[in-house]
């Protein structure tokens, strides 16, 4: 049986808790959370930028995941839910973001 990431650093809150005695299981939970929940939010943002934390690595967006963000926002705006200045925007963030990564993809029909 695998074990969740939550048990896993309860039980190394538990490895440390005389290193650091004023800390709570849960505040050991949130500190190493913290990084990933950074990730994530950075994700959701409209940047599309990689995040790089030391030790842990370089994370970036699927390239997959812009082209189909920019498919999903095609369609809005053939379904007239967004404007055509904010489907510039997001195309211009899409051509930004292959321009950086050293690739080409479809632009604006």
């Amino acid at each position: 049986m695998q074990k969740r990431s939550d048990d896993t650093v309860f039980d190394f809150a538990e490895t440390i808790k005389d290193k650091y005695p004023n800390l709570t299981p849960a505040q050991i939970y949130a500190i190493c959370r913290s990084p990933f929940k950074l990730v994530a939010n950075n994700m959701k943002e409209a940047t599309l930028k990689d995040i790089r934390i030391k030790y842990l690595g370089t994370f970036c967006v699927f390239p997959g995941r812009v082209v189909g963000l920019l498919n999903i926002m095609k369609k809005k705006f053939s379904e007239g839910k967004i404007t055509e200045d904010q489907l510039i925007e997001y195309q211009r963030l899409h051509d930004n973001y292959f321009k950086l990564h050293g690739h080409e993809q479809d632009s604006l029909d």
